[in-house]
């Protein structure tokens, strides 16, 4: 029984690095074979050249006309025009400069949702790597709920416990099977969706222990790289500078169209060539698309603003909840560390006929109580890390 405890309380103590590289290991298959990633990498594609539609000349205008007169004695004449229409010059630098920024907010976009999905990865391999240390401490209670409730049959039958106890040791075997069944479908569900986030390709992860447990750099540097290597914000950032350009555009836009082109006519014994120079004045088409450019744009720059200051809180809320996980991480190792030798104090005890055999186990389920708490700090503490470390993805 002591050597059992002695083994959960190792898969307690910090590990090698190799269950990190194991983890990355994952996440790079996971970022090759995610179909949601490369979907989105097309919608990427597809939205960055749309962004580029429109900033090319208009297709020329070819028309021919064919006459013939009445009587026919007056002959036959004809007429064929080439036009081309174009935009005032600065309408294209503008719309270039707004398809740039677009495509900056895309790339954004989908940097973001890359780090989205491998942070889900990540998040499940801890979850993962928890929940198959839980399962060791479960199958531990459930050998120990056994035999507690095997004593308190024989002691019922013998006359020395009664039928309130023997039940109550029942009972405590079949929340302990039950605890085990439960977390093996939670464990199935987790492979499950980390094989889905592979492409329903099978993946390799059979670790059991954590890696080195992730540091906490300084608050102030951790909000200052989200604040300028978040993509997440660098999309806001990119889709406030695109709605400035499109204020710009929409300006362009009001200037003047200009047309040139070639005229042929042609009659009974007569030729006419000429040049054709034209010029269209937007006065009514444009009324309300400054306006309506400038609203955009005022949203976008309160948008940003709004996502810095949440982005910031966010990073220092989950900054404080990291630090409070370690500290209640390191009280409790701390304890398990002592449990050690209480094990064997225990082991004595129970040898030397201090403690009854009941006593007996209802210590070691304290202790595998304690085990269980430290296993759901060490995994909710790496959770958080993996939020905050997110934007090193």
């Amino acid at each position: 029984m002591f050597k059992k405890i002695v083994i959960v309380l190792l898969l307690l103590l910090p590990s090698a690095g190799a269950a990190q590289e194991s983890i990355q290991a994952v996440l790079r298959q996971i970022e090759t074979n995610n179909l949601s990633l490369q979907a989105r990498s097309s919608l990427t594609r597809a939205q960055t050249l749309e962004a580029r539609v429109g900033n090319s000349l208009s297709d020329p205008n070819v028309e021919f006309v064919h006459q013939w007169g009445n009587p026919s004695s007056l002959g036959k004449t004809g007429e064929l025009t080439v036009t081309q229409e174009f935009d005032f010059p600065t309408s294209y630098a503008h719309r270039n400069k707004l398809a740039r920024t677009k495509a900056d907010q895309y790339a954004g976009e989908m940097a973001a949702y890359r780090q989205q999905v491998l942070l889900e990865a990540e998040m499940l391999c801890i979850q993962i790597v928890a929940l198959r240390q839980q399962r060791t401490v479960l199958r531990i209670r459930e050998n120990h709920a056994q035999k507690f409730a095997e004593i308190h049959e024989q002691r019922y039958q013998t006359g020395e416990g009664s039928v309130l106890e023997r039940n109550e040791a029942a009972m405590q075997l079949v929340d302990a099977q039950n605890a085990l069944k439960l977390l093996e479908i939670d464990l199935q569900n987790a492979l499950s969706r980390l094989k889905n986030l592979n492409g329903g390709e099978e993946i390799q992860f059979p670790d059991t222990i954590f890696g080195p447990r992730p540091l906490l750099r300084p608050l102030e540097e951790l909000q200052q790289l989200y604040e300028t290597a978040d993509p997440s914000l660098q999309a806001i950032v990119a889709e406030q500078m695109a709605a400035g350009e499109e204020v710009k555009v929409s300006r362009s836009e009001s200037l003047p169209k200009l047309a040139v082109g070639y005229k042929h006519e042609f009659g009974p014994g007569e030729r006419f060539n000429g040049v054709i120079v034209g010029m269209s004045v937007p006065m009514f088409g444009n009324r309300n698309n400054v306006k309506r450019a400038k609203a955009q744009a005022e949203y976008a720059t309160s948008q940003l603003e709004s996502s810095r200051i949440d982005l910031k809180t966010q990073v220092a809320t989950l900054y404080a909840r990291a630090e409070t996980l370690a500290e209640s991480l390191s009280r409790h190792r701390a304890i398990a560390q002592e449990t050690i030798d209480y094990d064997r104090f225990l082991e004595k005890a129970l040898e030397t006929g201090e403690i009854s055999v009941v006593e007996y186990f209802t210590q070691l389920e304290t202790l595998l109580r304690v085990q269980e708490t430290i296993i759901g700090f060490e995994r909710d503490y790496r959770l958080v890390c993996a939020e905050l470390n997110a934007i090193e993805l």
